[in-house]
């Protein structure tokens, strides 16, 4: 609870989103600006646990396996290790509508990164590369003619991919409770190769390193092949495909195959309209197992070209899934077409003070208690009497409900980023039962589980131990998260030839994520990062005109949404052989050009596709920032000539590999952060 909220309200503010809505949550912690951003007022961190603000466990989760004896040592701690020579390495790819160019393009990356950890640059006396690579099948102090390996020859690798999808809750007409909309966090393999049974590679060559060292866990075979390594990896990449679901889970689906102590199987949504977390998903227990070894070296890969949309179900005492669905539950106002109905509007606070006491949402005013005085402010906001409350017609599209959710409905129901952060260098998290308490308020410092990232050992079956792990060699500084995603090559000012001076800064950071954003201060941010179904200022204006894309170098020009998407943060021209060209006019199965809007990636042609697009990517860029060194930022659309948004980068340099083609730039900045956390 935010300071300056009354606690005489807090205890008495308790509405409900939905009719029939239980315990129906949302008190005044929730209804006053603190939004998804509530923390536990109590501390953590890698070398300690937090035991204020622990929860008794009775909203959500499922408790099975987890009261058994500790397994050893204390929980809440990380090691100490910092350098590996093995590597574990988890792709969270978005499977959603027009990804399938962005995976192509992540598979042409894939020999670069495969090459740069297998052999590695030869390196003089000051570090810099000499132009040859390390052989890993010679003895150490022999793989280099001149120089020395910038590292070690890595020769145990893990390499595994999840989707964005995980379902959309209790409205199964807008994703699938199966797979490809709902891939449960699961490891994938949508191939035929016989290479990755359990659901990921395991490269692990007959070389001198490896020699009495334990191969991959059966029936994982060992990859001896860097030609099949790079190949099965493309086609795993490139498998995954683009039929995922359309609110994407970039953030939750990785956090629950790695992090989760208890990885749901299910979520519920009960009579009372509340959701619950049931069982725990024991293919999850099981591929975590296998894949995650306790003293490698961990990298999360993040592929998107949208920002995180997936509400935390149990946020606002157990509805928060509400707005997960096309049906808002008790909106009197439909969209046209018969698309469903609307989200609640805001109290006019939020507009400008979101954080303010009297931000909350017009949802509440027909469950709240009349008596009470900070209902009747609700029912008397001007926002609240207009349309019954709720957003009218085409006003409200769930395609573009997850932005800036607390100025636009008054409650954010997302989980807050600190989930991430802290599940990638925290030595505690929480159980299911403890991630919230009884107003379905997020406890982020909440947990009394072991981090499965810095467990020593881990649970195969459901039968097994889930909470009490031990503490495992791993620190904090052996994992890393890495973004590609929405924001512009030229934000990030990437130097090929200089790490250092690629390194973000703090105005920087600002000009990407905003001043504060977890306090909804986006101050100083780029106007391409902003957020916004409508045209920003300072941008070209929209354009009707087929072929006319705009003359802005990082996206063109804005365009009209009609409230129905947002602008683009950048764009990049597609191959030719990569055109895409729409059977008839509105057809639903065309992402971009559908010829009834004109966005810039359009071509004389209106249905004819020739640009790439991604979106402010800003909840996934505000976990990289949060894990400073820990962190990466690349962008999505690749580099082009002189930056002028329309000619490729050749493929090929006057002296080799063009270092701004593609991801090139990605994945040397990916690299160049793992360096270091590299065994010498």
């Amino acid at each position: 609870m935010k300071e300056g909220i009354s606690p005489v309200l807090h205890s008495r503010m308790i509405r409900s989103l939905v009719l029939g809505g239980g315990i129906a949550g949302l008190l005044l912690a929730h209804v006053s600006g603190c939004g998804g951003d509530v923390k536990n007022q109590g501390t953590t961190d890698g070398g300690g646990i937090s035991e204020a603000g622990l929860i008794d466990g009775s909203t959500g989760g499922n408790d099975a396996g987890l009261s058994k004896p500790d397994a050893g040592g204390s929980t809440g701690m990380t090691g100490t290790q910092s350098k590996s020579d093995k590597v574990d390495l988890l792709f969270a790819v978005d499977n959603s509508f027009s990804m399938s160019d962005k995976q192509s393009a992540l598979a042409a990356a894939v020999p670069d990164l495969v090459a740069r950890l297998v052999t590695p640059n030869c390196v003089d006396g000051a570090g810099n590369a000499n132009g040859s690579q390390a052989d890993p099948t010679k003895p150490a102090g022999m793989q280099c003619a001149t120089g020395t390996p910038e590292f070690a020859p890595v020769s145990d690798i893990h390499i595994a991919i999840v989707s964005s999808s995980l379902g959309a809750f209790g409205d199964k007409t807008i994703c699938a409770d199966t797979s490809p909309q709902n891939d449960h966090g699961q490891l994938l393999n949508r191939t035929t190769i016989a290479d990755a049974p359990a659901g990921f590679l395991a490269w692990f060559p007959t070389v001198a390193a490896n020699a009495g060292k334990p191969g991959p866990i059966a029936p994982t075979p060992a990859i001896t092949s860097t030609a099949t390594l790079i190949k099965d990896f493309q086609d795993v990449v490139t498998g995954i495909g683009q039929n995922g679901c359309g609110l994407e889970a970039q953030l939750e689906s990785w956090y629950h195959f790695l992090v989760a102590p208890d990885p749901w199987a299910q979520i519920t949504i009960g009579n009372d309209n509340v959701a619950k977390y049931t069982g725990i998903d024991a293919t999850i227990v099981q591929q975590r197992h296998d894949f995650l070894r306790p003293d490698s070296l961990v990298a999360v890969l993040m592929l998107t070209d949208e920002d995180d949309s997936f509400a935390d179900p149990l946020s606002i005492g157990g509805e928060g899934w509400a707005f997960s669905v096309s049906n808002f539950p008790q909106s009197p106002q439909a969209r046209s077409g018969g698309n469903g109905t609307t989200a609640p509007l805001p109290t006019t606070t939020c507009a400008t003070k979101p954080t303010d006491p009297a931000c909350t949402t017009c949802g509440f005013a027909p469950n709240c208690n009349p008596s009470d005085p900070a209902c009747q402010a609700i029912k008397n906001d001007a926002n609240c009497k207009s349309n019954g409350g709720y957003y009218a017609g085409d006003s409200d599209s769930l395609n573009v409900r997850y932005f800036h959710m607390k100025q636009r409905f008054g409650v954010d129901p997302q989980y807050p980023t600190e989930r991430y952060s802290h599940g990638l260098s925290h030595g505690n998290v929480p159980k299911g039962s403890e991630e919230h308490n009884n107003a379905g308020v997020y406890q982020t410092a909440a947990g009394s589980c072991q981090n499965p990232l810095f467990a020593a050992k881990l649970p195969a079956t459901i039968g097994d131990e889930f909470c009490h792990l031990g503490v495992g060699p791993r620190s904090p500084s052996l994992v890393f998260f890495a973004i590609i995603g929405g924001v512009p090559n030229e934000l990030l000012h990437f130097d090929p030839t200089n790490p250092a001076a690629s390194k973000l800064s703090a105005a920087d950071w600002t000009k990407i994520i905003g001043q504060n954003p977890a306090a909804y201060d986006y101050t100083g941010v780029d106007q391409h990062m902003l957020q916004s179904t409508t045209p920003r200022p300072g941008l070209p204006a929209p354009s009707m005109t087929a072929g006319d894309n705009g003359t802005d170098p990082i996206h063109g020009r804005e365009w009209d949404t009609k409230k129905n998407d947002l602008q683009f943060a950048c764009t990049f021209p597609l191959e030719p052989a990569g055109y895409k060209t729409c059977p008839a006019v509105g057809d639903a199965t065309c992402a971009d050009c559908d010829g009834l809007t004109n966005a810039p990636l359009c071509g004389v042609n209106p249905l004819q596709q020739i640009r790439a697009k991604a979106y402010p990517t800003l909840r996934p860029l505000r976990v990289a920032h949060d894990l400073g060194d820990q962190g990466v930022a690349a962008s999505l659309c690749t580099r082009t000539v002189n930056l002028d948004g329309i000619t490729p980068e050749p493929a090929m340099g006057g002296t080799g590999p063009n270092p701004l083609y593609g991801y090139r730039p990605a994945v040397k900045s990916i690299l160049d952060h793992l360096k270091p956390a590299l065994t010498p």
